[in-house]
């Protein structure tokens, strides 16, 4: 019928222009802007800490832009940060946290440590206690709040509230990861949508943690996008263009770290051609002496 036919053409309209607007967001804050690639990712990790604490709390969307700065007196960031703060003289080694979304299986107030592997829930004074004789001490009383982590872990910038980029690229890389997840890959890693990670332009900003008993583990990666998305999980992208650094060293070492990659995948075609120039001087050695 006639009203069928505006209904689908108006559909069509709207769909247009929902396209339109997402391809303007895209290219504003997202994946096609002209900003991405154009500064050097490594060296820019900001991971020069022995532990690295992922505090489940509230929503991404509803995040404040400074945590724990913006938080509410007795919310479980800056019940976190005092408690942390108090103790940061007697830690065995450097310590930071960044707030994260919940994923399946998480609780309010658990705090994820790498690269130990080990989950801690904070809703109790004796769950903070614990957490603490851990960093202080390197051990914690026994206690059904405190389990190991299985599997590995994705952490995705997409703090909106801090950075509108971070905001469009976290969610679409958590998307972009699900799709791959739906097709049977990377099944065993666990994705949160964390807070602001610093250095906005990079986004997307992912941190990856390959999984318990990893000598390589904690890397940083900027300008990750759904299509580089799988290289970076599958740990292909490790010192490579998109790699910020890896917990546990300096800006300096992550620099280090990478030229010395790039020397390493060099030596091959330096080595060849070293090969086709020593063969060209000998032919030529060859005819000149005959």
């Amino acid at each position: 019928t006639r009203r069928s036919s505006d209904l689908f053409k108006l559909v069509g309209e709207v769909l247009v222009v929902h396209a339109s607007v997402m391809k303007n967001v895209d290219a504003d804050v997202g994946f096609t802007r002209t900003e991405m690639g154009s500064l050097p990712c490594h060296g820019t990790a900001n991971a020069d800490v022995g532990r690295h604490l992922f505090l489940v709390w509230g929503e991404a969307v509803s995040w404040p832009e400074n945590i724990p700065k913006d938080c509410s007196e007795g919310s479980l960031p800056k019940v976190l940060d005092k408690a942390l703060a108090a103790a940061k003289s007697e830690f065995e080694v450097k310590v930071k946290f960044t707030v994260v979304e919940a994923a399946d299986g998480d609780k309010e107030g658990d705090v994820l440590v790498f690269p130990d592997y080990l989950r801690f829930q904070i809703g109790s004074d004796a769950g903070l206690q614990n957490l603490i004789s851990f960093l202080t001490e390197g051990s914690f009383c026994s206690s059904t709040d405190i389990e190991d982590l299985e599997g590995a872990y994705t952490f995705l910038c997409a703090h909106a509230t801090r950075d509108s980029r971070c905001g469009h690229c976290g969610p679409k890389l958590g998307e972009a990861i699900a799709t791959h997840q739906a097709e049977g890959r990377f099944n065993n890693v666990k994705v949160h949508k964390c807070s602001h990670v610093g250095q906005h332009h990079f986004a997307g900003n992912a941190i990856v943690f390959d999984g318990l008993g990893s000598t390589d583990d904690g890397h940083w990666y900027g300008y990750a996008t759904p299509e580089n998305i799988a290289s970076i999980l599958a740990g292909k992208a490790k010192r490579g263009p998109n790699w910020r650094g890896r917990l546990g060293i300096s800006a300096d070492e992550q620099k280090r770290e990478r030229q010395l990659h790039k020397l390493k995948n060099a030596w091959p075609l330096v080595l060849g051609i070293g090969l086709l120039t020593g063969l060209f001087l000998y032919q030529r050695r060859r005819k000149s002496s005959m």
